[in-house]
């Protein structure tokens, strides 16, 4: 299986306290498009309506590849109704003694 990082950050998997993957940024990192339109202002706070679009820079899908991303990006791709099975995203954080993430446990899908 192949995997592509397509966040613009190192991704360590954990195995115990074991690295078992590195993954490099691919130097590709997807966005989702937005769409504001200003909505109502409150105690002198504007809020906006989002909608959310196409994902910017995301490669086609490819047998045996798995394309790493951020949690909020697969999030928005759901909501915006783009089915991608072979996106996942970092989950299970593993944290360093200062409190920093420095890698996962586990690559995540939203069904």
């Amino acid at each position: 299986m192949q995997y592509v990082n397509l966040t613009p950050h190192v991704v360590n998997v954990y195995n115990d306290e074991e690295v078992v993957m590195s993954l490099a940024p691919s130097g590709c990192v997807v966005r989702i498009d937005e769409s504001v339109t200003p909505s109502v202002e409150l105690d002198g706070i504007q809020f906006v309506d989002v909608s959310l679009g196409e994902a910017n820079g995301l490669p086609e899908e490819e047998e045996n590849t798995v394309l790493v991303v951020s949690m909020p990006l697969l999030m928005g791709m759901k909501a915006a109704g783009l089915d991608r099975p072979d996106c996942v995203y970092p989950f299970g954080q593993v944290r360093d003694d200062q409190g920093r993430i420095i890698g996962c446990r586990s690559f995540a899908s939203i069904v």
